[in-house]
């Protein structure tokens, strides 16, 4: 349970501050993780935050007014986890899928509760959920790249762009909902703090997948057989 917030200042208008509305959405972000959607009330919010149901609502709506933004928010940092500007070093298909999944793998370990709040949402039947804006917008983003790798020669175009970053991400997304078992897993009896094997198990699937999209890979192996 986190420390609950002191002295949340309003506006004249009795809306929450800058300041007030980010610990509101600190609560709901956290409470949601923990409990699901429907679990948790806007009286749980209120109390965590250090705040009032009339103040949530005047700023948020509803409890789901506030459950988009805390989600929306979440996603919505993802482009701040930038790894490397687009054109430094994306001339090859293991530079390409490198700056892609560690972007997203620092992105989940600093926002672990965003893998939580989805488990979540599946569990209470929200698996048709559509995607916030902010989730558009990237994956637009990454399907462009990927289609502008695939007309430069770089990566195979059989498959298309965004099956693509699904397959990619998913690989990524679906080792850190699981990461406690994983680890045991990958370790063996090794003694490997938690940071090496995560960071093994990512330097083996950016090499794995790189070489199942390199263009230049699927030629050569092409002639093998020819």
């Amino acid at each position: 349970m986190s420390t609950k917030p002191q002295n949340i200042n309003i506006n004249q208008d009795g809306s929450p501050t800058g300041g007030a509305r980010e610990t509101i959405l600190d609560a709901a972000e956290q409470l949601f993780a923990e409990k699901g959607f429907s679990a948790t009330s806007m009286a749980n919010i209120a109390k965590e935050s250090g705040t009032s149901k009339p103040l949530i609502h005047h700023h948020f709506g509803s409890k789901r007014g506030l459950y988009d933004a805390a989600r929306e928010r979440l996603v919505g940092q993802l482009p701040s986890f930038e790894v490397g500007e687009k054109g430094d070093n994306e001339g090859t298909a293991e530079a390409l899928v490198g700056n892609g999944l560690r972007t997203l793998t620092a992105f989940l370990k600093a926002h672990h509760r965003l893998i939580r709040i989805t488990a979540w949402a599946h569990l209470e039947g929200g698996d048709g959920e559509g995607l916030t804006i902010e989730q558009t917008l990237i994956f637009s983003l990454v399907t462009e790249r990927i289609r502008e790798a695939q007309d430069a020669g770089i990566v195979r175009k059989d498959i298309p762009p965004a099956a693509m970053m699904l397959m990619l991400g998913g690989m990524v997304y679906f080792y850190h909902e699981y990461q406690g078992m994983f680890r045991e897993l990958l370790s063996g009896e090794n003694e490997q703090s938690k940071e090496a094997v995560d960071d093994a198990y990512l330097d083996q699937m950016i090499r794995m997948a790189a070489a199942g999209i390199d263009l230049n890979n699927m030629n050569n192996l092409q002639k093998e057989f020819e």
